[in-house]
């Protein structure tokens, strides 16, 4: 009971806030002149041209956007700026998301590019280990026939050969893994930079478009409009998650928006390189055919030339 009594009293809290911040923006305009001439304010429309209230200007009527209370249209103030509070959110998140897609697939190709430059690397250096290898046993096939032994060994011309350890393999393999670890640091560092910078306070953002109602005023005075749920996700994790001390939820879901990014990019890489392996197999047998057409030919040839 107590629980549901402070869930009532927040809720009808939040209402009043709302409905007090709203009615602060429709009051009349002090500065307002009907075509600017002296004396024609609100006051004096109220009282000798109430006729002017629906007067339209920019497609907004004059009573509405600068005389609610004198025009007694209040509530078309009200309705009209909480129309352009949602647009303007809406807007706001809508430039957030695709800010975050944008860098979530430059991430992935940039994570596809350095795994792949890593994979050819270790290609190579295997390749180069196993051509070490066939000479090394070259040399020792050689060297057992003309004679031999320890460290050195004498080859067919009386030259003395050092024998290649397991010692140069292992430096090469070490060497290898330390590349590898110092680029995946590195690779962890970026993203969490990139992360990092992702998940500031927008500079742009006013909650519900009020004028000076941006980040640092939601943390002064309504620290609980962070929470507030606007397309499935809290204000305070898009917009404001260092006023509200939200970074690590926008961390996490910046994280989850990477790696489904990333993995939809490694769909479709895997797509393609199906469909590039079926293209050179198609390839490959077409010049088999071909090459075995032009032997016959030859054949042919030489058959008649005899």
């Amino acid at each position: 009971e107590e629980l549901l009594k402070e869930q009532n009293i927040t809720s009808s809290d939040e209402q009043t806030n709302e409905t007090n911040e709203t009615e602060v923006l429709c009051q009349d305009d002090p500065d307002f002149k009907f075509k600017g001439y002296e004396g024609f304010n609100c006051e004096y429309i109220k009282e000798n041209k109430p006729g002017k209230c629906n007067k339209m200007f920019d497609g907004e009527k004059v009573g509405v956007v600068s005389c609610p209370v004198s025009c007694d249209m209040v509530d078309e103030c009200m309705a009209l700026q909480d129309s352009k509070v949602g647009a303007a959110l809406e807007h706001a998140l809508d430039n957030n998301e695709t800010l975050s897609n944008t860098t979530s697939e430059e991430d992935a190709v940039v994570t596809n590019t350095t795994a792949k430059e890593i994979a050819d690397e270790g290609t190579e250096n295997t390749d180069a280990l196993e051509g070490t290898e066939d000479d090394e046993d070259s040399d020792d096939t050689k060297a057992q026939l003309v004679g031999g032994s320890g460290d050195t060994q004498v080859d067919a011309a009386g030259n003395t050969t050092e024998v290649v350890t397991s010692e140069t393999e292992t430096e090469t393999s070490e060497e290898l893994l330390k590349e590898q670890n110092i680029t995946s640091s590195d690779e962890q560092t970026n993203e969490t930079n990139e992360t990092e910078v992702l998940c500031q306070d927008d500079p742009d953002f006013k909650f519900k478009g009020y004028e000076g109602f941006n980040c640092e005023y939601i943390k002064e005075n309504k620290p609980g409009k962070c929470n507030k749920m606007f397309d499935g996700e809290k204000v305070g994790v898009v917009s404001c998650p260092v006023s509200c001390d939200m970074v690590d939820e926008c961390m996490a879901l910046q994280d989850s928006k990477v790696g489904a990014a990333l993995e939809h990019a490694l769909d479709n890489n895997e797509t393609l390189s199906n469909t590039t392996s079926e293209e050179d197999a198609v390839v490959t047998n077409t010049t088999a055919k071909e090459i075995a057409d032009e032997g016959t030919e030859n054949t042919d040839a030489l058959e008649g030339t005899e």
